[in-house]
């Protein structure tokens, strides 16, 4: 006999190739001598609940307070239509998914589907929103354009839809900070222009709001390049330490 084997069908110290035993063996617990139903322990790893665990998926979602809002100036905002609805959307090509407020789901009854796996959204505040729900080949509309977009269903604040990067490469879209415009490349005659940055619109008592993004692009700008400081060198020095202090 084996001591360091041990029977898969017996529980004995030897090869299951060599074990005589005639017996029962039973699927739940291993052990031989009694059959399934008869088996007294309980199952390992039950799920109480009845359900199938969910694969899971992450996200990253960042919350701006009205004061960072304000002085936020590089995000492009416009508008689309959604069932003859004029609806703001956000262009953000630091997002990786699409997203429609909860509230825009429910006040034009679009028809929704369950995610595949779960989407986990972090914030900042090491707090997170699971999304769970989506609505399918949603048709978008953007200056007489259709769009079939699967927007996850997000309880965003002040804000109706964020299309990312994803979509922006998909549909050869163009964002022009500069002129808060946005650019479809394979046509030369549509160009999407907003009338003034985000940071410029008045929400009223607003606390914050929801947008995503993975990354954040910083451009060291050139004093020189300037038109202003181009007409009076004199007033700019070479060398700037910092932004003025606040005035009291």
């Amino acid at each position: 006999m084996n001591n360091q084997a041990k029977c898969l069908k017996c529980g004995h110290g030897h090869y299951t190739k060599d074990c005589h035993f005639k017996g029962p063996v039973c699927f739940k617990c291993g052990k031989p001598g009694h059959v399934f139903s008869e088996c007294g322990q309980p199952k390992a790893h039950a799920n109480t609940s009845g359900l199938k665990t969910r694969p899971l998926t992450t996200g990253r979602v960042y919350t701006m307070t009205r004061i960072e809002f304000t002085q936020k100036n590089d995000l492009i905002q416009g508008t689309c239509f959604i069932r003859g609805k004029t609806l703001n959307v956000q262009y953000d090509s630091g997002a990786t998914h699409y997203f429609i407020s909860n509230d825009c789901v429910q006040h034009l009854q679009l028809s929704i589907s369950s995610l595949e796996s779960n989407l986990i959204v972090s914030t900042p505040t090491n707090k997170s929103v699971i999304a769970k729900k989506v609505c399918l080949d949603c048709p978008i509309f953007i200056s007489d354009r259709k769009f079939l977009v699967n927007l996850i269903c997000l309880p965003l604040s002040q804000l109706d839809v964020i299309l990312g990067m994803d979509w922006l490469s998909s549909n050869h879209v163009l964002l022009n900070c500069a002129e808060r415009s946005v650019m479809f490349s394979n046509s030369k005659d549509l160009s999407i222009s907003l009338s003034k940055p985000i940071s410029k619109f008045s929400w009223g008592k607003v606390l914050g709001y929801l947008i995503l993004s993975s990354m954040e692009a910083k451009e060291e700008v050139d004093l020189k390049n300037i038109a202003v400081v181009q007409n009076f060198p004199e007033v700019f020095p070479n060398d700037i330490p910092g932004l003025p202090p606040d005035r009291e």
